[in-house]
C-alpha cells in the first residue's frame, strides 16, 4: 500500500517555508552584491573595460574627476601632438573659430571680421583674456588619410565645477575640423572634452554633471568621429560616435550627506 500524503495544512506549511526561503535568499543575495558605484556600457570593449578599472581605483567616498581625466593612463592611449599657434599671426583663423562657436563661448563673436577685431583688441589689452588655439594632423576615421584638427581653449580657468550648470556641454577644449573652418555651412556641436589617440585614431573623453533630483551626478563618455553620412551630402564635417559611457551611481555635487 502507498503512503498517505500529508494533510492540506502540512502541504501549505511546506509551501510557505519554501516561499520564505526563496525571499530570504533573494534579499541575502541583494545585500551581498550591492549595486556597483560605476555603471557603464558598452561591455566587452577593451578601452571601456580598462577605463572602468581606472575609475574603480577611486576611494569609496571620493568624487570622480570632472576637471581633467585619467585617459592618459589607459593602455595604448597617446596624447595628441598639438602645435600651439601664435594668436596675433592667426587672427583670421581665430575669428572663424570663435564665430563657429558663438553659441557656446563668451563674448559672442561678431560675424564681420572688422567688428570682431574691435572686440578682440579690447580683450587683448589683458593677455589673460586671450584663448589658446592649437592644431594637429591626426587620423579621424579608419582607412582615411590624416586630417587637420584644431583645439580651442577658452581664457581663464579651463574648468570650474561650481560655475558649471548641469545643462552645459562638459569640460575641456573645443574640437573643430579643417573643413568646418573652410565651409560656412557647417557648425560644430557637442565636441568638447579631452582629446587623445587610441588605436591610431582620434578619440575624445568628456565628463559632465547631470541633474538627478536637484543634485549633480557624474557622467562621462568616450567617443570617436564618423563622417560617412555627411560625405554623402558633400559635407566635410564629422559627427560624434559614442564608444562607451560611464555613470556614477552616487551623487557627486553637492557631496552626499555622511
Amino acid at each position: 500500500m502507498s503512503k498517505k500524503s500529508g494533510s492540506p495544512g502540512q502541504t501549505f506549511n511546506r509551501s510557505l517555508v519554501a516561499v520564505c526561503f526563496t525571499i530570504a535568499s533573494t534579499v541575502a543575495m541583494a545585500q551581498a552584491a550591492p549595486e556597483p558605484r560605476i555603471r557603464y556600457g558598452v561591455v566587452g570593449r577593451p578601452i571601456c573595460e580598462d577605463y572602468l578599472k581606472l575609475l574603480n581605483q577611486t576611494k569609496p567616498k571620493e568624487p570622480l574627476q570632472l576637471c581633467g581625466s585619467q585617459v592618459g593612463e589607459l593602455p595604448g592611449a597617446k596624447p595628441v601632438d598639438w602645435e600651439e599657434l601664435d594668436i596675433p599671426n592667426n587672427l583670421t583663423l581665430l575669428h572663424r573659430i570663435e564665430w563657429l562657436l558663438r553659441g557656446q563661448i563668451k563674448p559672442k563673436a561678431a560675424f564681420e571680421f572688422k567688428d570682431w577685431l574691435t572686440q578682440f583688441q579690447r580683450r587683448a589689452k589683458n593677455p589673460a583674456n586671450l584663448p589658446r588655439i592649437k592644431q594637429a594632423r591626426v587620423v579621424i576615421e579608419p582607412d582615411q588619410p590624416p586630417q587637420l584638427v584644431y583645439s580651442y581653449e577658452e581664457a581663464g580657468p579651463s574648468c570650474s565645477v561650481k560655475k558649471k550648470a548641469d545643462w552645459e556641454d562638459g569640460f575641456g577644449v573645443f574640437l573643430l575640423f579643417e573643413d568646418e573652418i573652410k565651409n560656412p555651412r557647417t557648425s560644430p556641436g557637442g565636441r568638447r572634452g579631452d582629446p587623445f589617440i587610441y588605436g591610431n585614431r582620434l578619440h575624445i573623453f568628456t565628463s559632465y554633471p547631470s541633474d538627478k533630483t536637484h543634485f549633480l551626478q557624474w557622467h562621462a563618455s568616450i567617443a570617436t568621429f564618423n563622417g560617412v553620412e555627411f560625405r554623402r551630402y558633400q559635407y566635410g564635417t564629422y559627427e560624434r560616435t559614442s564608444v562607451c559611457g560611464f555613470e556614477d551611481s552616487e551623487i557627486f555635487y553637492p557631496p552626499p550627506r555622511r
